[in-house]
């Protein structure tokens, strides 16, 4: 998928105990020395300044096509779409998230090909609606059995897609329109919020997704 871009967010928090600050290092010199392999191997880097993401920022970004979807209300601020706008050299299409159980937009969209998405509509306002509606020819709608053991949290390369097991009828749906569904069980990540797209770290070159046929 050429033009696309990967955004990647590390996160790290201030210990309440003492005692953890030498595990919290442990864990910053690891994802430094990722970030080197991945800048040496040709990736570039982007860091946000400072207050254009509200804590904790992370998870708010999905790309599709030429534009890049970043999710807002909850946990990211609107105005983070101005900073991505301006380091990805992109179109930013902002979409308001309305309901706090699916506070991230990667647990209430996945991206699973140039022009096909799967999402829960009712996470979304009106404007978002219809904003996806315009940015994808098929739209796969995910019920709220699926949506609330974050199915939607999912991994594509545009014809497997990994996504929790729980999430059966999701999973009978993206068969139907001509995906390979990938179950797995996650249902201990579950437990702190997450899902197959929260373990996953994408790092592509253009043109590497496959095709459904």
């Amino acid at each position: 998928m050429p033009g696309t871009l990967r955004l990647a967010v590390a996160q790290t928090t201030v210990p309440d105990d003492p005692a953890d600050a030498g595990a919290l290092r442990e864990s910053g010199a690891q994802i430094r020395s990722l970030m080197r392999d991945a800048h040496a191997s040709g990736a570039t880097l982007a860091q946000f300044p400072e207050g254009a993401v509200v804590y904790p920022g992370k998870r708010v970004v999905s790309s599709a096509g030429p534009a890049v979807l970043a999710g807002h209300g909850f946990r990211s601020d609107p105005a983070a779409g101005d900073e991505l706008a301006r380091l990805c050299g992109l179109p930013v299409i902002s979409l308001r998230l309305v309901d706090p159980r699916f506070y991230h937009l990667d647990t209430a969209l996945a991206v699973l090909s140039d022009d096909t998405a799967a999402y829960y509509p009712a996470a979304f306002d009106d404007a978002g609606r219809a904003a996806l509606a315009s940015c994808f020819a098929e739209l796969i709608e995910a019920d709220d059995e699926d949506a609330a053991v974050l199915g939607l949290n999912a991994v594509s390369d545009g014809r497997h897609v990994v996504l929790p097991e729980q999430a059966a009828g999701l999973a009978g749906r993206l068969a139907t329109a001509g995906f390979e569904p990938v179950p797995v069980d996650l249902s201990e990540l579950l437990k702190a919020g997450g899902g197959p797209k929260c373990c996953t770290l994408e790092l592509r070159n253009g043109g590497d997704r496959h095709d459904r046929d």
